[in-house]
């Protein structure tokens, strides 16, 4: 086989394996980010956030195996899971869109006045 058909192979086929690029578009939910702080959560290290959505303060938590700060600050983010049950209870995720393109979702964990 030719070194040029092998690095056609190559090539494409990494382009197979790249994740597609996230919709700049479909993160039309704004969360300011106004705390932050890694804890260990079930054996694993997460991010935990305080954050101001539509209004209302959410306790996040996400990004299992991170040991990084997200630094407070504006982010886009889209609804990934919205569930709710009597009326009263719910379970929400957002996935935030960071300005490298890269995205991590978040759960929300509490919701306070």
């Amino acid at each position: 086989m030719s070194k040029t058909v092998l690095l056609l192979l190559l090539l494409a086929s990494s382009c197979c394996w790249a994740a597609p690029k996230p919709d700049p578009a479909q993160y039309n939910v704004n969360v300011h980010v106004s705390g932050t702080l890694t804890i260990e959560y079930e054996n694993t290290m997460q991010q935990q956030m305080q954050a101001t959505i539509e209004g209302k303060k959410y306790v996040l938590h996400g990004g299992s195996g991170v040991i990084w700060v997200l630094k407070v600050g504006d982010y886009h983010a889209k609804v990934v899971k919205d569930e709710t049950r009597n009326g009263v209870e719910y379970m929400r995720s957002y996935e935030l869109l960071f300005p490298n393109g890269e995205t991590r979702r978040y759960d929300v964990m509490g919701e306070e006045e």
